[in-house]
């Protein structure tokens, strides 16, 4: 049986993620030396960290814009199916958006906080996000659609 976190942890979990994201950007920028990665933020927070804070914030609204386009387009692909219901279907696209912000941003991140800094890091973690979240929603349709899913 798979036990899916319900929407409220999912969101929940993912505003932790961007607290932490703009707490240790803001520490490695202002402290560390550090480089923001985002090209379209970085003039700003390099000269200013602490507008690291309210783009926190839009980029939850981002992501949130980016969750009902996703479930949009996920329903109306998936409701064809028996199994799928559009609550399954929301509980897939926000935790694999959490899934890919914690490998190209919390992962990215955290190696950067404990020294690890390797060129291209970004781009591999960027990879890998990309591959696990889709992953995890097949993984889970495919659960869902054997009876082993619990929402």
């Amino acid at each position: 049986m798979l036990l899916l976190p319900s929407k409220k942890f999912s969101w929940i979990l993912l505003a932790l993620f961007f607290i932490f994201d703009a707490f240790s950007s803001y520490y490695a920028v202002s402290y560390m030396g550090g480089k923001e990665g985002n090209p379209f933020i970085a003039s700003y927070v390099q000269n200013n960290p602490k507008l690291f804070f309210p783009i926190m914030i839009f980029g939850y609204i981002l992501a949130y814009l980016i969750y009902s386009i996703l479930k949009i387009m996920l329903w109306n692909f998936l409701k064809r199916f028996k199994f799928v219901t559009q609550t399954l279907v929301e509980q897939i696209v926000i935790v694999a958006i959490a899934i890919f912000y914690f490998f190209t941003v919390i992962l990215n991140n955290s190696l950067y906080l404990i020294g690890f800094r390797v060129p291209g890091t970004l781009r591999v973690n960027l990879i890998i996000g990309l591959v696990a979240a889709p992953i995890y929603g097949l993984f889970v349709l495919y659960m869902s659609s054997k009876n082993k899913v619990i929402t």
